[in-house]
């Protein structure tokens, strides 16, 4: 699984493991360790910190004799430890995701971009102030779009192989075109982070869309709702490029494309 991972999950995790207190170091042979679940292991945690293992966690069998206690190894040194980080490392791998859309540290965003039909609008920030169309702007109205997208919150996750239960199925080498896209470039970020709407009548019914994040392994569903208020907040991003601008009715070509 290739995700973003949820922050709140993986520093429990990580409170979990940093509590774990060995209390025998048993003398076990290499023929043994499948004996006590260790080859392989129940679970297997690898820390790194940047391009260095900091540490290899392998956690086997539960210790018969003695309540509450497992078999374990670090680096490859057994011993036997308490279970309290196994409520986190027995949990469904859907724990470990990221449950938000797009979560953000809005005051990291230089730049954000939204298209859909006709409708293009978009606001940089330059020296701490949000600038459109060459004009200062008000900074909420950029802020309230990216605050929509970093709150709003992951239904269900589709793989690729079940794209066509939601109607985005690949037909003839051709890929299904996303009613609205909006780009988020973060500071000191080479590339934006891009997130495709889609609005297929398969998800209608149910007042939801599919939302394609780049980075995230599986198609996104979220309420319709959350496409709504982006494309409101957009069209308010396009007519207030200046707190003296003009009050022009939301331009055309806002409907989803289906």
């Amino acid at each position: 699984m290739n995700d973003l991972a949820s922050g709140t999950f993986v520093d429990q995790l990580l409170a979990d493991l940093a509590g774990v207190r060995a209390t025998e170091f048993p003398a076990v042979g290499p023929a043994d360790l499948s004996r006590i679940g260790l080859a392989p292991p129940g679970a297997e945690v690898v820390l790194e910190k940047g391009s260095e293992v900091v540490s290899r966690l392998a956690f086997g069998a539960a210790r018969a004799e003695a309540a509450g206690k497992l078999f374990a190894s670090r680096d490859g040194v057994v011993m036997v430890i308490d279970d309290r980080a196994q409520e986190s490392l027995g949990k469904e791998l859907s724990a470990f995701r990221e449950g938000k859309l797009l979560p953000l540290d809005t005051w990291l965003v230089t730049r954000v971009v939204f298209e859909s039909g006709a409708l293009r609008a978009g606001a940089e920030k330059l020296d701490g102030a949000w600038r459109s169309a060459g004009r200062e702007m008000e900074g909420r109205i950029a802020d309230d779009l990216l605050d929509r997208l970093s709150r709003a919150e992951v239904r269900r996750f589709v793989p690729v192989k079940e794209l066509a239960s939601i109607g985005l199925a690949t037909v003839r080498r051709k890929k299904p075109v996303p009613a609205g896209t909006v780009e988020v470039l973060l500071e000191k970020a080479k590339e934006p982070v891009r997130v495709d709407f889609y609005v297929p009548l398969e998800l209608e019914a149910e007042k939801l869309v599919a939302v394609q994040v780049s980075g995230r392994g599986d198609t996104l569903v979220v309420d319709a709702g959350v496409w709504d208020d982006i494309r409101s907040f957009a069209s308010r991003l396009k007519t207030g490029a200046a707190a003296d601008a003009p009050k022009v009715a939301a331009p055309g070509g806002l409907e989803p494309r289906r």
